[in-house]
């Protein structure tokens, strides 16, 4: 993937919809940034709330661009949820269903293999953590193999960021090869999940991308939207439920407590405001392209 195109998706990935799904959180859950036990007021809870999600789609779009790499060196990407039905140790004519979530998993058919991976972001668990994930991560790849009886299974915990490596002792003391269940068990960081598939030179390309885009556009992601003037918010307003947008405009104190801290309530040109209106011709106007037409004329104020 060129630089350009490594820029284009990641900047949709960061910057689409983050006005939207903020206003339909405000809406439905205010009470997630709203502690009066917290020493933090809610602007700053609820700026916390938008930098995890940005760090949480920055190493999804990371998960994405293995998966491509994956796919386009000739592996078929799999389902990354593997469930097995079995009786209750407790009664043996109840069946029960035990479920393992993978961040993906691909295979290899001609040599049937298949390989699933669990992506974490960094490896800076206390040994007690270490131990509860490890542990954990063996557990599912052993599901796996009993849902794929007839492939070797390959699981490996991918660390993306290789700088931090807590446990990697522990980690390679407790690799695991089972030859006789045709299992494989191993903790790579970063390059290191694509070595062995001779792919390593295209992740480092992935690096080097990454490294240009926050020398060149990282405050574009930081940048909290203003849910006051963006247009995006005003479109999520309009389009919020009518239980919603009741609840957004209640006296209840919470959502009293959003609209103060949200919106100008003293400026006729709010977002608050606009939607009102806007909600209000929506409803009872017929044609579409007029409603359209209103819609782009109140926007652009």
């Amino acid at each position: 993937m060129n630089y350009e195109q490594f820029e284009q998706d990641l900047k949709f990935n960061l910057l689409n919809h983050n006005a939207k799904k903020l206003i339909y959180k405000l809406a439905e859950a205010p009470y997630r940034f709203i502690s009066f036990l917290s020493p933090l007021n809610f602007k700053i809870k609820l700026e916390q709330a938008f930098y995890r999600s940005q760090e949480n789609k920055y190493y999804k779009f990371l998960s994405n661009c293995s998966v491509n790499i994956f796919s386009e060196s000739g592996y078929e990407i799999a389902e990354s949820r593997v469930s097995v039905t079995k009786s209750s140790a407790d009664n043996l004519d109840e069946k029960i269903i035990e479920s393992a979530r993978f961040t993906f998993a691909f295979k290899d058919e001609e040599n049937k293999k298949y390989y699933f991976i669990k992506q974490r972001k960094r490896d800076v668990f206390s040994a007690n953590e270490a131990i509860k994930v490890w542990d954990k991560f063996k557990n599912d790849v052993e599901l796996a193999k009993q849902s794929f009886a007839d492939y070797k299974i390959i699981g490996l915990l991918w660390f993306v960021d290789s700088e931090f490596r807590n446990n990697q002792q522990y980690y390679n003391s407790g690799s695991l090869v089972e030859n006789e269940l045709d299992i494989n068990i191993s903790a790579k960081y970063g390059f290191e999940l694509f070595k062995d598939f001779e792919l390593y030179e295209k992740w480092i390309e992935i690096e080097l991308h990454l490294d240009k885009f926050k020398r060149q556009n990282y405050t574009d992601f930081l940048e909290f939207p203003n849910l006051d003037k963006d247009p995006e918010a005003l479109e999520a307003l309009i389009e919020l439920s009518e239980t919603a947008w009741e609840k957004l405009n209640s006296p209840t104190p919470v959502y009293m407590a959003v609209r103060s801290a949200i919106f100008n309530e003293a400026d006729e040109n709010s977002n608050l405001f606009k939607a009102l209106k806007l909600r209000d011709i929506k409803a009872n106007m017929v044609d579409e392209d007029e409603l359209k037409l209103v819609l782009m004329k109140l926007q652009s104020k």
